[in-house]
C-alpha cells in the first residue's frame, strides 16, 4: 500500500483529500503544520509521497523538501497550492497541483509519479 503524507493547514481540504485518498487505497497520514510534518517525518520516514501545502502557518511546504529528500530520498513530493506562481515544478518538487483543480488531476498525477 502506498503511503502518503498529507500537509495542509486548511482543516476542510486536508479531511476531505485524505478521505478521497484513503478511497483510493492510499495510507495517509495527515499534518497540520510545518512543525508536525517536521515530527512525523522525523519519527516514521516510510512515506512514498508527501503531497504539501505551500502556505502552512508556521512555514513554507517547499522547505520541508531538504528533510524529506535527506530521509527519503525516493518520496515523491507534491507541491499544492493556490497561488498560481508557486506551480512551477523545479528540482525541489516532483509535482505541483493548484488547490480547486479536479481531484481526479491529483490522482493522475500521483499514479504518474509512482510510476516514473
Amino acid at each position: 500500500m502506498t503511503s502518503v503524507l498529507l500537509v495542509d493547514d486548511d482543516e476542510s481540504n486536508r479531511l476531505t483529500m485524505s478521505a478521497l485518498l484513503e478511497v483510493e487505497g492510499f495510507d495517509v497520514r495527515e499534518a497540520t503544520t510545518f512543525a508536525e510534518a517536521c515530527t512525523l517525518l522525523s519519527a516514521t520516514p516510510s512515506f512514498t509521497i508527501v503531497l504539501t501545502d505551500q502556505h502552512l502557518g508556521d512555514g513554507l511546504g517547499s522547505d520541508l523538501a531538504p528533510m524529506i529528500r535527506a530521509r527519503l530520498p525516493g518520496a515523491k513530493i507534491v507541491l499544492m497550492s493556490g497561488s498560481a506562481s508557486a506551480m512551477t515544478v523545479t528540482e525541489t518538487w516532483d509535482g505541483s497541483f493548484a488547490k480547486g483543480e479536479d481531484f481526479a488531476e491529483l490522482l493522475r498525477l500521483i499514479h504518474s509519479l509512482l510510476i516514473s
